[in-house]
């Protein structure tokens, strides 16, 4: 009996060991934060995003400064891929790709410029 009662102690003391940090549930959306472009240390330009909705785009070496609004479309905050539609003077939705870390992000979209669609860019941000 004593044997079968150790048993069962040593079975539940491990089976309570393991750790379920892959199955965090994020509460908050995972764009918030200040994130800057990644592989060009001279890249003045910063991207915060507030939880009340707004976003400033930051060029530190010329002190410019661009306020819009953001929104995610989605409201799952653990999957990795995120709709948002951006407001900096005309809105615009694209996909944000997380890493699992949700530390880079990858955006990629058509460059609009005055002429109408450019070519298609991809940009990675890195979380500060």
């Amino acid at each position: 009996m004593k044997k079968i009662l150790l048993l069962l102690i040593g079975l539940t003391i491990i089976s309570c060991g393991g750790s379920d940090d892959d199955d965090v549930l994020r509460t908050t959306d995972p764009i918030i934060g200040t994130w800057s472009f990644e592989g060009n240390d001279d890249d003045p330009f910063t991207n915060t995003y507030k939880s009340d909705g707004t976003i400033t785009l930051s060029n530190t070496e010329v002190e410019n400064e661009f306020l819009g609004t953001w929104r995610n479309n989605g409201s799952d905050f653990n999957e990795l891929t995120q709709n948002y539609t951006i407001n900096t003077g005309s809105p615009v939705t694209t996909n944000y790709i997380f890493s699992t870390d949700f530390n880079t992000i990858s955006v990629c979209g058509n460059l609009e410029t005055s002429e109408g669609t450019g070519e298609y860019i991809c940009v990675n941000l890195i979380r500060q």
